[in-house]
């Protein structure tokens, strides 16, 4: 026999409504601050040859999604960038060098919090076709096989209480980069 779980008071959700507010409010303090400092930390990582593609490689939960393809595309990411936008809202940007055989343009990545639950939204990537590094991309990543880029480019909707667990990972990578390239077993600094 299940037993029906006891009431919830008023007063419970309207703390947690509270902190949540509160919480929404210093994270959107903090983000402000940190701008300007990930601007120029990204001013100098995007002078570091391969810096964002041994990161990626590097890390435990996005190096088993990088395909030779993704690895190819990922050596010319100059860029990668979190931007957070209204309440939990955030979006990735990735920008390649200038002159890459594989896309023109940057790719964006947007994730929405909603009524319905969490939504993304992708920019088109323009992959080149006028190049056989782009038409490789643009066949290997639109197979549906699930790589790094076919879930950069790709829109997914998530239930109330649900998350896309690798765009949270991204965000904490992208706020500490270096620590993915610590050798295994070693503590944060």
């Amino acid at each position: 026999m299940s037993r029906a779980p006891p009431p919830r008071t008023t007063s419970t959700w309207q703390v947690e409504d509270e902190w949540a507010a509160e919480l929404l409010t210093v994270e959107t303090r903090y983000a402000a601050l940190r701008q300007p400092l990930q601007k120029e930390r990204s001013d100098v990582t995007g002078r570091i040859p391969g810096f964002w593609a041994n990161v990626f490689a590097s890390d435990v939960l996005v190096s088993p999604l990088i395909t030779p393809s993704d690895a190819a595309v990922l050596a010319h990411v100059t860029h990668f960038e979190v931007e957070t936008m209204a309440g939990l809202d955030f979006a990735f940007m990735l920008r390649l060098e200038d002159g890459n055989p594989f896309c023109d343009g940057p790719m964006r990545k947007e994730f929405r919090t909603g009524k319905e639950g969490h939504t993304t939204a992708t920019s088109s990537i323009a992959w080149r076709r006028d190049t056989p590094q782009g038409r490789e991309a643009t066949a290997t990543f639109v197979s549906g096989a699930l790589t790094f880029f076919s879930w950069f480019s790709g829109a997914q909707t998530f239930a109330v209480g649900h998350r896309d667990g690798l765009a949270e990972h991204l965000v904490e990578v992208y706020r500490n980069p270096l620590l993915q390239l610590l050798p295994r077993g070693t503590s944060k600094p």
